[in-house]
């Protein structure tokens, strides 16, 4: 006998599916019926996936915490962590860019009690079995291995990690008590601004421009990666950028997935033709990706070392003016650079105060002192940037910059996604700005790895980053 029948159920995410089944010989007995969860399957079906299959938010007395999908450390409630420590191993870390971030993907995390650095040889074997899941087709020794960690070793408050296996293994470990301590939230903040400078640090100094270590600027990718792992504050989200603000500027590196909304200004006499001041005309966009090598560039399609003729765009001392990337990627002195920090006075200046019109005057020292009331690029080296402390950099005269023009403040805007349509908001913008273009009830996705998870938790405070996916029902 043939029975038609409709069932009600719920996926893994929570949402309702529906849909008819055929019934032969009465084996399958729901014929016209709903079936619901109970309140406590409901419960329990949510904690299970929502604590390990999305990201979560989790507020305690020590602020706002996410924590990753994996759920390797888990916060508590009451602002501490499950474990002590958190462990993270990337391999295959190569001089080679693009395969070298494929890679990042494949990362192992885990947590638990254990230094690997004050430990005997067989909880130094636990990494090698780690790596042994990969199936490394160079496997560490473990006879070897506590030798390579203590030889090898950087030691930070915060972290420890190792390069191991001829620099093509990382392995890193965080000390959460000490990253939670002394304990109220601007403290924390601080240690995870910390932790970025030193992670940038140590990272960018095994890199190299001539390929002979590692990729150039594979810190930001590896940053980014250890930011997206382990649970970090909400506040210090953007400290995977290596960001830094104090009372006279802000600066912060430069990632692909940014558009830098330029300025365009004009320079205009004044009416006693005594002095100059700066009108905004417009605003244009300027993107960037990297090549094979880790490189800034506009065009994948031109060499970097082609025998086409290279623009003479050196303005004064160190600085260069460009009009795109694509000025940085055919200039002898720019392109051989590939860090790039926008440092931003934090007030936009288009009048001088001491001056007896209260305007620049015609004076071409006035004119050209392009870090007053506008945004410089620093193009760096991997060896100057490993050695930079952001926090002490007042000016930028003293290294190779670039700038737009003369007086060409930049924001820095991101894309997002609102039910696949993309949508640009500025760095640093959070789900409450963006509040009135969104019904009450959304759902927001973001990357994890090759694919996306959901993010659980209150939203409203959220900092959005590149490619955010933000969905709810019309």
């Amino acid at each position: 006998m043939l029975h038609e029948c409709f069932l009600i159920g719920w996926n893994v995410h929570g949402y309702e599916f529906s849909g008819k089944y055929k019934v032969i010989n009465n084996k399958f007995m729901i014929c016209e019926m709903r079936m619901y969860l109970t309140s406590l399957l409901a419960i329990l079906f949510a904690l299970l996936f929502s604590s390990c299959s999305s990201y979560k938010i989790v507020s305690t007395p020590k602020g706002d915490f996410i924590q990753s999908p994996d759920c390797k450390l888990r916060m508590t409630r009451a602002g501490s962590p499950k474990d002590n420590y958190q462990y993270i191993i990337f391999y295959n870390v190569t001089d080679r860019y693009e395969l070298s971030v494929n890679n990042l993907n494949n990362a192992i995390a885990w947590s638990g009690n254990t230094d690997y650095f004050a430990s005997d040889d067989k909880d130094h074997a636990q990494i090698a079995d780690k790596i042994d899941v990969h199936k490394m087709k160079k496997a560490i020794s473990r006879s070897t291995l506590p030798l390579s960690i203590n030889a090898q070793a950087i030691t930070t408050p915060a972290y420890k990690s190792a390069t191991l296996d001829s620099n093509s293994i990382y392995f890193i470990q965080f000390d959460y008590n000490n990253l939670l301590s002394p304990g109220t939230s601007l403290e924390i903040d601080n240690n995870f601004k910390s932790l970025s400078r030193n992670l940038y640090q140590e990272i960018s100094s095994n890199e190299d421009e001539h390929g002979f270590k590692w990729a150039v600027t594979l810190s930001q990718n590896l940053v980014g990666k250890i930011w997206e792992e382990i649970p970090i504050p909400q506040t210090s989200s953007l400290y995977r950028y290596y960001y830094n603000k104090n009372d006279n500027n802000s600066t912060i590196v430069l990632d692909p997935s940014f558009t830098l909304k330029v300025d365009q200004v004009r320079k205009v006499l004044n009416d006693n033709k005594n002095g100059y001041y700066y009108l905004k005309i417009g605003d244009y966009d300027v993107n960037f990706s990297r090549n094979e090598m880790g490189f800034s560039v506009q065009n994948k399609l031109v060499s970097r070392d082609g025998p086409s003729p290279r623009p003479n765009n050196h303005f004064a001392d160190n600085t260069y003016l460009i009009s795109s990337f694509s000025d940085i990627q055919n200039s002898e002195e720019l392109k051989k650079r590939p860090y790039i920090v926008l440092f931003d006075p934090l007030i936009k200046r288009n009048s001088k105060p001491q001056s007896d019109t209260g305007l620049y005057n015609n004076l071409p020292g006035d004119d050209q002192t392009i870090s007053i009331g506008n945004s410089v690029l620093l193009n760096l080296m991997a060896t100057e940037f490993s050695t930079l402390d952001f926090s002490a950099i007042t000016s930028p005269a003293k290294y190779i910059n670039s700038v737009f023009g003369l007086r060409s403040p930049v924001k820095l805007e991101i894309t997002v996604y609102i039910n696949s349509e993309p949508f640009r908001v500025q760095l640093n913008s959070t789900i409450k700005d963006i509040q009135n273009r969104l019904p009450e009830k959304i759902q927001l996705y973001r990357k994890f790895g090759k694919g996306y998870e959901k993010v659980a938790g209150d939203l409203s405070n959220l900092i959005l980053l590149p490619n955010d996916q933000i969905k709810f029902s019309l």
